[in-house]
């Protein structure tokens, strides 16, 4: 049996680039236009207590980067973020927009070569940099919808 998903989008060519993709992975896929039909739909809500929306560009400097792709094991590392908390720093998310989507996977580049685009400040999300020490993670959620 597939797994359901829903997917909430209210840029209908983005919902159904998401919809489409999705289906193509095996899920089964509803889409909802906007929050009120969706929240009338959903049976159950999976925490979201550790769920992020973390993409990248990730921005380091250079010299930095350099020094730790050198030093990394590149068996573990999985994006620049990884190598350089091999050298014991710990990358830092800080909000950003949906807008600024990482190209991973070729179904990315479709999503991101879609018209119409959203707006740049439309729902923030996060963004790795390089921080000297621990961080406390806190969730990035959209701002209310008026």
């Amino acid at each position: 049996m597939a797994r359901k998903i829903l997917v909430v989008e209210d840029t209908r060519s983005i919902r159904e680039i998401i919809a489409h993709l999705l289906r193509g992975r095996g899920y089964e896929v509803e889409t909802s236009g906007d929050g009120t039909d969706a929240q009338a739909r959903v049976a159950t809500t999976e925490s979201r207590e550790r769920l992020w929306q973390a993409q990248t560009p990730q921005m380091f400097r250079c010299a930095l980067l350099q020094r730790a792709l050198a030093a990394a094991d590149l068996g573990r590392v999985t994006d620049e973020a990884s190598a350089v908390e091999q050298l014991g720093l710990r990358p830092l998310l800080v909000e950003s927009s949906v807008a600024n989507l990482k190209v991973t996977f070729p179904d990315d580049l479709q999503l991101a070569t879609a018209e119409p685009r959203p707006a740049a400040s439309a729902v923030p999300m996060a963004a790795p940099v390089v921080s000297p020490g621990p961080v406390s993670p806190r969730a990035v959620t959209p701002p209310a919808k008026n």
